[in-house]
């Protein structure tokens, strides 16, 4: 089991719908975009894809009204 970066709950690294973290470097075209991660770096962080997908968003940490 590992802890959600994001939400602080367990995560199964084995489970469907789960990130795993990786580094590296990306090269920008010159039109936009990137190409693939060298130098790619696979680390022993799991998060949820909700969690990931919340992120991406920019709606962690927001709470509810009232």
């Amino acid at each position: 089991m590992a802890t959600c970066p994001f939400c602080s709950r367990q995560v199964e690294p084995t489970d469907r719908h789960i990130y795993q973290r990786v580094v590296g470097w990306e090269k920008h075209r010159s039109r936009g975009g990137t190409n693939a991660i060298a130098l790619r770096e696979v680390r022993q962080e799991w998060a949820h894809a909700y969690c990931v997908d919340r992120a991406k968003r920019g709606h962690l940490g927001q709470t509810g009204i009232g």
